[in-house]
Protein backbone atom coordinates (compact mmCIF):
# COMPACT_ATOMS: atom_id res chain seq x y z
CA UNK A 1 0.00 0.00 0.00
CA UNK A 2 1.57 3.39 -0.73
CA UNK A 3 0.98 6.27 1.58
CA UNK A 4 -1.37 9.10 0.50
CA UNK A 5 -0.09 12.77 0.33
CA UNK A 6 0.23 14.60 3.81
CA UNK A 7 0.06 18.06 4.66
CA UNK A 8 2.51 17.94 7.09
CA UNK A 9 4.63 15.84 9.38
CA UNK A 10 2.01 15.27 11.89
CA UNK A 11 -0.67 13.75 9.39
CA UNK A 12 2.71 11.46 8.14
CA UNK A 13 3.53 10.10 11.59
CA UNK A 14 -0.25 9.60 12.75
CA UNK A 15 -0.68 7.11 9.75
CA UNK A 16 2.72 5.65 9.51
CA UNK A 17 2.05 5.01 13.49
CA UNK A 18 -1.33 3.28 12.83
CA UNK A 19 0.66 0.56 11.00
CA UNK A 20 1.60 -2.95 11.40
CA UNK A 21 5.13 -2.69 9.21
CA UNK A 22 6.70 0.00 7.67
CA UNK A 23 9.09 -0.06 4.93
CA UNK A 24 10.33 3.35 3.18
CA UNK A 25 13.83 5.04 1.59
CA UNK A 26 13.08 8.04 3.33
CA UNK A 27 15.08 8.51 6.77
CA UNK A 28 12.74 11.10 8.78
CA UNK A 29 9.83 8.07 7.71
CA UNK A 30 11.69 5.24 8.75
CA UNK A 31 12.51 7.33 11.85
CA UNK A 32 8.38 8.09 12.60
CA UNK A 33 7.96 4.52 12.09
CA UNK A 34 10.47 3.26 14.71
CA UNK A 35 9.62 5.99 17.64
CA UNK A 36 6.12 4.85 17.21
CA UNK A 37 6.74 1.10 17.90
CA UNK A 38 5.89 0.01 14.46
CA UNK A 39 8.34 -2.73 13.26
CA UNK A 40 10.61 -0.83 9.97
CA UNK A 41 12.56 -1.85 7.47
CA UNK A 42 14.63 0.99 6.45
CA UNK A 43 16.00 1.23 2.98
CA UNK A 44 19.16 3.17 3.22
CA UNK A 45 20.85 4.90 0.90
CA UNK A 46 22.98 6.79 2.35
CA UNK A 47 26.58 6.59 5.06
CA UNK A 48 24.46 8.84 7.26
CA UNK A 49 21.05 6.35 7.28
CA UNK A 50 23.08 3.31 7.66
CA UNK A 51 25.35 5.15 10.35
CA UNK A 52 22.03 6.21 12.15
CA UNK A 53 20.50 2.63 11.85
CA UNK A 54 23.19 0.30 12.23
CA UNK A 55 26.14 2.17 13.97
CA UNK A 56 24.13 4.29 16.39
CA UNK A 57 20.53 1.74 16.84
CA UNK A 58 22.51 -0.85 16.55
CA UNK A 59 19.85 -2.45 14.29
CA UNK A 60 20.48 -5.14 11.84
CA UNK A 61 17.18 -5.50 10.18
CA UNK A 62 18.00 -2.68 7.37
CA UNK A 63 18.36 -2.31 3.67
CA UNK A 64 21.99 -1.23 3.11
CA UNK A 65 21.19 -0.13 -0.42
CA UNK A 66 24.45 1.40 -1.17
CA UNK A 67 26.68 -2.04 0.15
CA UNK A 68 24.06 -4.76 -0.64
CA UNK A 69 22.82 -6.88 -4.04
CA UNK A 70 19.23 -5.41 -4.21
CA UNK A 71 18.40 -9.20 -4.35
CA UNK A 72 19.78 -9.84 -0.82
CA UNK A 73 18.13 -6.49 0.90
CA UNK A 74 14.68 -7.77 -1.19
CA UNK A 75 15.04 -10.71 1.01
CA UNK A 76 15.56 -8.99 4.00
CA UNK A 77 12.83 -7.03 3.40
CA UNK A 78 10.63 -10.10 2.64
CA UNK A 79 12.14 -11.88 5.78
CA UNK A 80 11.43 -9.00 7.93
CA UNK A 81 7.76 -8.59 7.07
CA UNK A 82 7.26 -12.07 7.77
CA UNK A 83 8.93 -11.83 11.39
CA UNK A 84 7.78 -8.30 12.17
CA UNK A 85 6.76 -9.50 15.50
CA UNK A 86 9.76 -10.37 16.96
CA UNK A 87 11.15 -6.75 15.54
CA UNK A 88 8.77 -5.15 17.78
CA UNK A 89 9.97 -6.79 20.59
CA UNK A 90 13.50 -5.77 19.52
CA UNK A 91 12.63 -2.00 19.30
CA UNK A 92 11.58 -2.31 22.83
CA UNK A 93 14.92 -3.67 23.76
CA UNK A 94 16.80 -0.89 21.74
CA UNK A 95 14.46 1.79 23.56
CA UNK A 96 15.36 0.52 26.89
CA UNK A 97 19.09 -0.24 26.18
CA UNK A 98 20.26 2.21 23.91
CA UNK A 99 17.79 5.59 23.24
CA UNK A 100 16.70 5.95 26.75
CA UNK A 101 20.32 5.65 28.73
CA UNK A 102 21.32 8.58 26.12
CA UNK A 103 18.31 10.67 26.68
CA UNK A 104 19.31 10.52 30.35
CA UNK A 105 22.97 11.44 29.14
CA UNK A 106 21.81 14.35 27.13
CA UNK A 107 19.60 15.26 29.94
CA UNK A 108 22.31 15.23 31.98
CA UNK A 109 25.01 17.20 30.22
CA UNK A 110 22.34 19.92 29.32
CA UNK A 111 21.25 20.77 32.62
CA UNK A 112 24.83 20.40 33.94
CA UNK A 113 26.08 23.26 31.45
CA UNK A 114 23.42 25.17 31.75
CA UNK A 115 23.41 25.37 35.72
CA UNK A 116 27.05 26.31 35.28
CA UNK A 117 26.52 28.75 32.89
Amino acid sequence: KVAPIFNNPIEAKSYISGLDFFTGARMHACIAAFSSGVPVFPLAYSRKFNGLFGETLQFENFGDCVNSDGKVVFEKLINSFENRGEHKMKFEKIQDQIIKPRLQLLKSILTDFLINK
